[in-house]
């Protein structure tokens, strides 16, 4: 049996709820300590073994940043050093808020998570040798069936692809599984999640996410879209330096700059959702509905 219109509460609690996040290291208490020394140790052995130039770190507890820290330089050529407020690319983590925005529609009765997306998306035609319809909720869960990356609008093109543009690209691609048979990761799937959201509300995805999600949470110090005009080079580790471009519209995954900091207050509301999935008698099965993993 599947479960429909799984429910995060998320809109209720990031509406009533004000973060200011940490702008530069917190140091932790004495009933940290013995964590902190751990994770500590732990991040010095990643970074060396990875030769990482700079790691930045956060430990919340419920409500309360309990340690902030910043490892290594920001900055090599001008020796900053990395704090909590360091800005990084966090890459997929952030499809965490297209999901999110998604799930405040489907809380408002907006979208539904298992009707075929084409409901929403009319011209979404990737080729299927395969019965059924493609739904949002095997897009969000990757389980879709679709390729990874799209033709254009993928990880490395520079070309300035709208998301529009990107997802009628799929249309050139076939599926490689049926719906539901397995789990592939795609980008290609969360793009088409987002480009929902911009049509749904006539908005365009990056200022709607930013309305919707990020500055209520709190998160004032991300940034979409984030626009870096030309190729640059990102140095991944000290012993690694990659050549690539980043995503002039950032909103297929979408990826933020963010920093750990900034961080804190998504973490804040998470737990805000936890205790109100069990203090509120008409959100009890909440938090069991939303981390139950669906079946077909």
């Amino acid at each position: 049996m599947r479960i429909r219109n799984s429910s995060l509460a998320l809109m209720v609690i990031a509406t009533a709820y004000a973060c200011e996040p940490a702008s530069e290291n917190v140091v932790a208490t004495d009933k940290y300590a013995a964590a902190v020394a751990n994770i500590e140790s732990f991040i010095r052995v990643e970074m060396e073994d990875k030769a990482l130039p700079a790691f930045s770190v956060v430990l919340v507890d419920d409500q309360e940043t309990v340690w902030a820290a910043g490892f290594g330089l920001e900055d090599i050529a001008d020796s900053v050093t990395a704090t909590a407020a360091t800005v990084y690319r966090v890459g997929s983590v952030s499809k965490l808020f297209t999901d999110i925005g998604v799930m405040q529609l489907v809380e408002r009765g907006e979208l539904d998570l298992d009707v075929p997306i084409t409901r929403y998306l009319p011209n979404f035609s990737p080729v299927s040798s395969f019965d059924g319809d493609i739904t949002l909720r095997q897009l969000m869960s990757h389980r879709s069936g679709l390729v990874r990356e799209p033709p254009i609008g993928h990880y490395f093109d520079d070309s300035n692809t709208s998301l529009a543009q990107t997802v009628a690209s799929m249309s050139q691609t076939a599926l490689v599984y049926p719906q539901e048979s397995r789990t592939k990761y795609s980008n290609a799937g969360i793009a088409t999640v987002g480009y929902v959201l911009e049509a749904v509300n006539s908005e365009p995805f990056a200022r709607y996410l930013k309305g919707a999600v990020l500055e209520p949470i709190g998160m004032d110090g991300s940034s979409l879209p984030m626009r870096l005009c030309g190729p640059i080079t990102v140095q991944i580790s000290r012993r690694r330096p990659l050549s690539w471009v980043c995503l002039p519209r950032a909103a297929c995954t979408p990826r933020l700059p963010i920093s750990v900091s900034s961080c804190t207050c998504f973490l804040r509301m998470v737990w805000a959702h936890v205790g109100a999935c069990y203090t509120q008698s008409h959100s009890a099965k909440c938090l069991r509905r939303s981390l139950r993993r669906p079946v077909p």
